[in-house]
């Protein structure tokens, strides 16, 4: 993460900090209105960060650990054709910089901030309820993958081409803090409780569309390998969804499906 994000992510978490202790006029207007209550937000990070296990947390690890495992095999193959200049044009250079606007510390702010915005302008408690939801789902989901990225230290593809160099915890140097994609888990974060909002299968493709084309491009641009992208955008999806469980808003589920045959892994996305 560079010092900047870094600055941003602090700038968010001060602000989660600020709803937790300072901001009690959120919750005043009526007994419903107190998702930004310390009592609910306290409750909600110790409901997220304790396991269950339950049927639901078994598989969402049981899926997270088999498909992160076998895109380690494709690390290096994948890097090699994203990578291929034969492959790219004018056109994908400039679908493939959305990681410069989506998925980062600062489009996070402007997303969560601007829908919290909203719904006070629309005194909308439906919109000031994403908005927390938002906040919690990016936050929630980088602690994990911040976490991950500073003990693990797996250097990233633009200084090697070994894809399984690892030298273990490291806090200073952005070199060797490439697994998992911090772009992708905020991507799939945020899109996830979008996608949540809504029954239409034509939205949802909206609201995912920029976390995968996102996500993409941190393999066009080199910043991460293929398992990076893999693990980070399952942190960030099955992240939000136990936001929406703890909020009470999984209406709208959307299911990531996994199965094995004799051809291999499926992967299948239903809406």
């Amino acid at each position: 993460m560079s010092k900047n994000n870094k600055r941003i992510y602090l700038f968010l978490v001060i602000i989660f900090l600020n709803l937790l202790f300072i901001s009690p006029s959120f919750c005043q207007n009526n007994n419903d209105s107190t998702f930004f209550s310390a009592k609910n937000i306290i409750y909600h990070s110790k409901e997220f960060f304790l396991p269950k296990f339950d049927n639901v947390e078994c598989n969402e690890i049981i899926n997270t650990i088999t498909l992160t495992g076998f895109s380690f095999f494709f690390d290096k193959k994948i890097n090699t054709i994203s990578n291929d200049k034969k492959l790219r044009s004018k056109y994908s250079d400039n679908i493939f910089k959305l990681d410069n606007y989506y998925g980062n510390a600062g489009s996070a702010i402007i997303i969560i901030g601007g829908t919290f915005i909203a719904s006070n302008i629309l005194n909308d408690s439906k919109t000031e309820k994403i908005s927390l939801m938002l906040l919690e789902s990016v936050l929630f989901s980088n602690i994990i993958t911040q976490t991950l990225k500073i003990t693990i230290g797996r250097e990233r593809p633009e200084f090697t081409d070994n894809c399984f160099h690892f030298v273990g915890p490291n806090f200073g140097n952005e070199r060797y803090q490439s697994f998992p994609s911090g772009h992708a888990t905020t991507a799939f974060a945020i899109s996830t409780i979008f996608a949540n909002t809504t029954d239409n299968n034509y939205l949802k493709i909206l609201f995912y569309s920029p976390a995968f084309i996102t996500s993409f491009s941190r393999l066009y641009n080199n910043k991460h390998w293929f398992s990076d992208v893999i693990l980070a955008g399952l942190i960030g999806y099955y992240s939000a969804q136990k936001v929406l469980r703890i909020n009470g808003e999984l209406q709208n589920e959307t299911n990531l499906d996994i199965s094995f045959n004799t051809n291999g892994i499926s992967l299948k996305l239903f809406f």
